[in-house]
């Protein structure tokens, strides 16, 4: 699964939902998490990458050579 702006995927969000029904379900799936905005500040991005069950690795973004 896929999921774009998964910093926003939190408390009631549907992909929550969705996870923790495919979770229970007992399927066997990865999740993909994109997200090109962790956090407004520095606090905010450690929260994101916090670790969870689950949460095998965090890669750190690739920022494009105009944006740097």
């Amino acid at each position: 699964m896929v999921v774009d702006e998964c910093h926003r995927a939190t408390g009631k969000a549907d992909i929550v939902a969705a996870v923790a029904h495919m979770a229970r379900a007992k399927c066997r799936f990865r999740v993909l998490g994109l997200s090109a905005t962790p956090g407004s500040s520095r606090e905010a991005v450690q929260v994101a990458a916090r670790p969870r069950p689950r949460l095998f690795r965090i890669e750190p973004a690739l920022m494009c050579m105009r944006c740097a």
